[in-house]
């Protein structure tokens, strides 16, 4: 039998695809039918720096895929699966674990006259046959809009939430959440429950065709289940200013400033950034993007302290608290370089900046690195990849660096209609330097999807 608030939370995901499968009808019945029904090219806008966010644009160069609802149904194998809990020999558990999985949603964009809507839903309920404690139904949402009030001026927003158990493993339209968002899913560290929120809103200015300044904010929340893990919050401001040196080429600089706060555990960061950037639109397909600078970040905590023998003779305690605080200047890079061709796209990305931790640590450096390959080989065939690493340098807590690889990749091949059969596998190593600590979890899954469509649609 399966929980019974399963039927409540699935509920809830069933009534957006609902809405979604809505759209698309209503969508189709708008636009022509054609062989290229599913994607629409808009014309080129130049490159567009790293600070700009990876809401779409009116102009963009990537191809859009129409809104589309999806169902699938899998048989799943996990293991190295980790709760924040221990065994009875009081070691952290690694178990492995098979059972069904099954994942609705809805993908894709839907456009205006003057306005782009992006939506990834994705809502996965699991269910192991042994291991019942992981158990439950995860729900995600990514919305992207965009809307160009007249020539000079446009609105980006982006809206990511989940509630999940750890992991992130097998997460469907991650293209459509916030860089934040993506950071801290792939950082946590336990099989838990965790609800997650980032929002973020920026206004573009363009004063001239060449010349455009943008500013914003936004917004994170983490809030991990376990009273074992810390919860995380943080505001940042954030504007730059861009200039079309040429037609394949534009610079520009770029300020945040970021505050993060842990309630329920006292500590706290300033942050001030300053970036310089430059995009280059190197051929027609591909295009690079890159950016230097640097943080001063400034944190204060409580810390546990040793107390001087002597005093600790007399008051009868060997520890103490005290206030811990520290100024520190580090450096910001960004780069990343993506080729775009008929049915396909790669992309590298390297970032070194500021992170509000993992729930287990609190202001970190973070540096990532990444590769991602995709590629719709017929009507009928959908193949992608992703491989990277983070790692994590807390400023404020003597931790050893966290590190953790991640590797997956899937294939989709429709049947008939809109029947598809798909498989994927991913994995993540977790490793935490000076503690002992190292996890692998993977997970493997096979199973059937349904999406109205001409092309396989795809999930990864």
């Amino acid at each position: 039998m399966l929980p019974s608030d399963w039927i409540e939370r699935t509920g809830v995901g069933l009534l957006v695809c609902l809405c979604s499968l809505t759209a698309w009808r209503a969508a189709a019945q708008v636009e022509p039918p054609a062989r290229t029904q599913e994607t629409r090219q808009p014309a080129y806008a130049g490159p567009s720096i790293l600070s700009r966010g990876s809401v779409p644009r009116q102009g963009a160069t990537e191809e859009w895929l129409r809104l589309r609802p999806y169902l699938t149904v899998a048989g799943v194998y996990d293991t190295g699966l980790t709760g924040v809990f221990t065994d009875e020999s009081g070691r952290l558990p690694k178990q492995d674990a098979y059972g069904v999985m099954a994942t609705f949603g809805a993908l894709g964009y839907h456009t205006w006259r003057r306005t782009v809507l992006g939506l990834s839903y994705d809502g996965q309920a699991r269910h192991y046959t042994r291991r019942t404690y992981y158990d439950g139904v995860d729900q995600s949402i990514g919305l992207s809009l965009s809307h160009q009030f007249s020539r000079r001026l446009e609105l980006e927003l982006n809206e990511s939430a989940a509630s999940r158990r750890g992991g992130f493993l097998g997460m469907t339209g991650y293209r459509f959440y916030s860089r934040e968002f993506e950071e801290l899913s792939q950082d946590l560290l336990f099989d838990t429950r965790v609800h997650l929120l980032t929002s973020s809103a920026r206004m573009i200015y363009h004063k001239t065709p060449r010349l455009s300044f943008s500013f914003g904010g936004a917004g994170l929340a983490l809030e991990p289940r376990s009273r074992a893990l810390v919860r995380a919050r943080a505001t940042t401001a954030l504007g730059d200013m861009a200039w079309r040196a040429g037609r394949f080429d534009t610079i520009g600089l770029a300020y945040t400033f970021a505050y993060y706060w842990y309630p329920g555990a006292f500590g706290e960061a300033y942050i001030h950034g300053a970036m310089w950037q430059w995009a280059r639109q190197l051929t027609r397909s591909w295009s690079l993007a890159v950016g230097a600078g640097g943080y001063r970040v400034e944190t204060e905590r409580l810390r546990q302290v040793q107390i001087d023998p002597v005093i600790a003779a007399i008051i009868g305690q060997r520890t103490g608290i005290e206030v811990y605080h520290r100024i520190l200047y580090m450096p910001g890079l960004e780069a990343s370089l993506d080729y775009r061709f008929r049915g396909g796209s790669f992309g590298v990305h390297y970032r070194r900046g500021m992170s509000p931790g993992n729930a287990v640590y609190l202001t970190s450096a973070r540096e990532s690195a990444g590769i991602t390959f995709g590629y719709t080989g017929t009507r009928r065939l959908h193949f992608s990849a992703n491989a990277g690493y983070s790692r994590l340098s807390s400023v404020s807590e003597n931790l050893g660096r966290y590190r953790s690889y991640h590797a997956g990749a899937g294939l989709t091949y429709r049947l008939a209609g809109a029947l598809s059969l798909f498989a994927r596998v991913d994995g993540r190593k977790y490793n935490l330097r000076g503690t002992g600590f190292g996890r692998i979890h993977m997970r493997s899954s096979v199973g059937l999807s349904f999406s109205p469509g001409d092309i396989p649609l795809s999930l990864w």
